[in-house]
């Protein structure tokens, strides 16, 4: 029995020391919350991207997979990148809602970090191509479906250090923006 003592003790306290998070509201009721700015579009000519072309029935040609084919018979899906290999956005072709493309757009600070995670949306347009002004399109989306909220994102808080440590993270809305509430890791 003693043994087992001892060795549950060191496990108990290594469990102890491990980070905790926790959701912190700040108040009850719909917070106002203030948006950052809508970035720009993207002005970048050179954009590398892979497409992969998925059958969604059985084929025995592998020839017979291209972009002639409708989208009950072969998804569509590209991956933009930027000079430094870094995913810009993802496009699946014809996906959403009356046959539009649902575009995922990423954007970077100045330290190379996701620190804004913008939510997937559904374009106006249908062609699987690259879009140059997500944001905006993503706002415009966003805002006939979810009357009174501002914030499309989530927001990572990162330590002031090259670590890359996450602080708080924030879930997209305006109840879990950082006015709202968040969550906040503890390291003991």
């Amino acid at each position: 029995m003693k043994r087992i003592i001892f060795l549950l003790i060191p496990a108990f306290c290594t469990i102890c020391v491990l980070p905790v998070s926790a959701q912190q509201p700040n108040g009850s009721g719909r917070p106002g919350a203030t948006a950052q700015p809508i970035p720009g579009p993207f002005t970048n000519t050179t954009i590398n991207y892979i497409r992969t072309y998925e059958p969604s029935v059985p084929i025995s040609d592998p020839a017979a997979v291209s972009t002639n084919n409708n989208l009950r018979q072969v998804r569509q899906n590209s991956q933009y990148f930027d000079g430094l290999g870094r995913p810009l956005q993802t496009v699946s072709k014809g996906m959403g809602k009356d046959g539009k493309d649902i575009v995922a757009p990423v954007v970077y600070d100045q330290f190379g970090r996701e620190q804004f995670k913008y939510l997937p949306y559904v374009s106006p347009s249908s062609d699987g191509k690259f879009k140059t002004n997500p944001f905006v399109e993503q706002a415009g989306f966003m805002g006939g479906y979810h009357q009174g909220e501002q914030i499309y994102y989530g927001e990572t808080e990162f330590e002031a250090s090259p670590l890359n440590r996450v602080m708080k993270a924030y879930a997209p809305g305006n109840s879990w923006s950082r006015t709202g509430g968040n969550v906040q890791w503890w390291r003991p």
